[in-house]
């Protein structure tokens, strides 16, 4: 049934034309001003450049630079909103500019982050020596899943988990400083050896603006500054490694799903369009330019592949590692959780793989932040650990920030697999012995409880 036309007099179409007028000048799209009116589109562009001709008034297609700042309400909240939107559209712009022009990755990092004009500021986190006999094999940290700028509430996750930068510092250090003592202390009593130890960043490792919503609105950093925090955190616990007995550094890289440029997931442009991916060019860098004579010079080879996966092998023993996002498998269920999808996505990705002579023996992966180590495949937890998605949407099982430790050995393959607690070691426990000896308790949200 065709739809009747309206037919509207001169004076009724401009008076639609200047409604419209108010509503693109407050900075509505034609589009969303034709919807809230409630007329079509093409007939809100007629009356609307008829209100111009009428009025006198010119049609600018220049956008202003900076959105206006009051536009959703004028609290701070929304300001910040607004901040965030444009420092995400400005970083798109720059990359999409950057890439389609063909120019280099420095001119890439250059115009969209000023990575070359940022000097890292690493903290210093220092460590004794010890003196060393054996090696039981080579370690590797899986680091991924940081979520570096991102803020957990503390009482939205019954208070479980509370999350900011200053929270992240200290949990990435405490990482590093774990993994240093587990290596030299408690391996072979403290009288150890390491031809050097690997470094996996598996991804995800700083929030980006772009994913969810909710995130554009409650991060507490723009995704430069979150870019420039985490590489200092990076050097800073890299510098440690080598200062505290290990000659060599190998830090293999693959991008995620959080630190990508647009909502949508891409095929094509995957790796060089991730924030992600500047971060780990901007490590490798660092380390490139430490002129001859320096302590850590050639000491640290950061490998970034230019697809989702990073093949490579210690003693012989083959990992593939990758985010975990990409492995053409669905979710899990409430019952066995990620170890349906975890281990149908390593059949599939060997079977993949194995046909184009890439076997591997482990897959490495991050994304699930839970810790799951499996025969085949290794899950890594993640250092913002326990969030609002997790206690609400997902109804998960509570897991503090955890990262995977293992070692490989010349021999036997992967032998001692430890998960590193990076939080400061208040467990779920602790908090229900809280209450003993209560006939009743309720939950506030945060780490106490009241009594009756």
């Amino acid at each position: 049934m065709a739809c009747k036309r309206i037919r509207r007099t001169r004076e009724e179409k401009l008076e639609l034309g200047r409604r419209m007028a108010e509503l693109v000048e407050r900075g509505l799209t034609i589009k969303a001003a034709a919807k809230q009116l409630g007329v079509a589109r093409m007939t809100a562009t007629d009356a609307l450049q008829d209100y111009r001709e009428q009025a006198g008034i010119e049609e600018t297609r220049e956008k202003p630079e900076k959105a206006e700042p009051y536009r959703l309400g004028g609290s701070p909240a929304d300001r910040k909103v607004v901040q965030l939107e444009e420092e995400v559209n400005r970083l798109r712009r720059a990359l999409r500019a950057a890439h389609k022009d063909g120019t280099d990755l420095d001119t890439v990092l250059d115009s969209a982050l000023r990575v070359s004009e940022y000097d890292p500021n690493p903290p210093r986190w220092l460590n004794t020596r010890p003196s060393n006999l054996s090696s039981p094999g080579i370690p590797t940290i899986l680091c991924s899943d940081w979520h570096i700028g991102e803020v957990v509430s503390n009482s939205e996750t019954g208070g479980l988990n509370e999350f900011n930068p200053e929270i992240a510092e200290r949990r990435v250090r405490r990482l590093f400083e774990n993994v240093v003592e587990l290596c030299f202390q408690h391996v072979g009593g403290g009288r150890v050896s390491y031809p050097g130890i690997v470094v996996a960043l598996g991804g995800d490792m700083f929030s980006g603006d772009v994913l969810h919503d909710e995130l554009t609105e409650t991060n507490a950093r723009t995704a430069e500054e979150c870019l420039f925090l985490t590489l200092d955190w990076l050097i800073a616990g890299i510098d440690l490694l080598l200062d505290s007995g290990f000659p060599r550094v190998f830090v293999p890289c693959v991008v995620g799903n959080h630190d990508r440029d647009a909502k949508k997931p891409r095929a094509k442009g995957r790796v060089r369009r991730s924030f992600g991916y500047m971060l780990y060019r901007a490590l490798q860098r660092h380390y490139a330019r430490l002129p001859e004579g320096h302590v850590y010079h050639g000491r640290v080879r950061v490998h970034i592949p230019d697809n989702t996966d990073a093949l490579y092998s210690v003693y012989g023993h083959r990992y593939l590692l990758t985010h975990g996002d990409a492995m053409g498998v669905k979710g899990g269920d409430g019952i066995i959780g990620i170890v349906g999808p975890v281990t149908r996505g390593r059949i599939k990705i060997r079977d993949a793989e194995a046909q184009i002579g890439r076997d591997f023996d482990t897959l490495l992966m991050g994304h699930w932040h839970t810790y799951l180590p499996l025969r085949g495949a290794i899950v890594n937890g993640s250092i913002k650990g326990f969030d609002e998605y997790a206690r609400t949407i997902l109804r998960a099982k509570y897991e503090p920030p955890i990262q995977a430790l293992w070692f490989t050995h010349p021999t036997y393959g992967i032998t001692s697999q430890w998960p590193v607690y990076c939080d400061d070691g208040t467990s779920v426990r602790e908090r229900r012995e809280a209450s003993e000896g209560q006939w009743l308790s309720v939950w506030t949200g945060n780490l106490g409880q009241e009594a009756a």
